[in-house]
């Protein structure tokens, strides 16, 4: 039966207090304003995830500012960052682990001059200073404040693991695309109770603030096949949730 569908995270009611920053423990921390020992940049071709990637979560994070002091200060403020780290959580981390099949892209967009794609990767991870709110806002402004002079298209991967892009969403998605199908999370599509344990899945989900129109008009033209969770309008975080449990089923136990 096909369902009225999920929905990205939405603004909860009451502002949240705001997060104390993040104890600073050396090279995982990854603290610094410009690139040191723990930093690897290039110029080439940023490469699809590492190892056996078998699902990618995409957020285009419209309001996320990619300058690492505001993003530090958006805590509990209008672009709302802490629901990314949350998506983090959820997506990435599991009782007495992490998923090492699964890739977060966090698309932050506003921005002076190019938008940065910051990217978790489970297969190459290595330890983060916590998984408190502070610390893995932390986890993100890190390596943001050493992406700050990145090129158009350049890229830096810290010695954890989390890696920094300087590119659009579109670009970004259109190199994605033809890795494996790509889903996009719409009211109109197809219930997930139908998706079965596909190879290399792409999730394309928002933050709090709604993909404009013209957005979705363009990733069903690239290709996106609309899925809906359910009835019921949900966090984002709890869209990364649903879709893990029924990849998981559709794996077998």
């Amino acid at each position: 039966m096909r369902t009225v569908a999920q929905a990205p995270d939405q603004q909860a009611s009451g502002p949240p207090g705001r997060a104390a920053p993040a104890r600073e423990r050396g090279p995982e921390a990854c603290r610094g304003t410009v690139p040191g020992p723990g930093w690897k940049t290039s110029r080439q071709s940023w490469r699809l995830g590492g190892g056996a990637v078998t699902r990618r979560f995409v957020i285009k994070a419209r309001s996320a500012p990619t300058e690492a002091a505001a993003f530090r200060a958006a805590v509990g403020q209008g672009p709302r960052v802490e629901f990314l780290v949350r998506i983090l959580v959820d997506a990435l981390f599991v009782a007495q682990g992490h998923r090492s099949d699964t890739v977060v892209h966090l698309v932050l967009e506003r921005s002076q001059d190019f938008s940065r794609v910051v990217t978790f990767d489970g297969g190459v991870i290595g330890t983060l200073p916590g998984l408190t709110e502070a610390a893995l806002v932390e986890a993100v402004a890190g390596p943001l404040d050493a992406a700050r002079a990145l090129p158009k298209d350049g890229s830096l991967r810290t010695d954890v693991g989390v890696e920094v892009r300087a590119t659009s969403f579109e670009h970004f998605v259109k190199e994605l695309a033809g890795a494996g199908p790509l889903y996009l999370l719409d009211r109109r599509g197809d219930d997930i109770e139908g998706l079965t344990d596909v190879p290399d899945p792409t999730f394309v989900l928002t933050d709090h603030t709604p993909l404009p129109r013209n957005a979705a008009r363009w990733l069903r033209r690239l290709g996106a096949q609309p899925l809906a969770l359910g009835p019921t309008t949900l966090f984002a975080s709890q869209c990364v949730t649903l879709l893990h449990s029924r990849l998981d089923r559709a794996a077998g136990f």
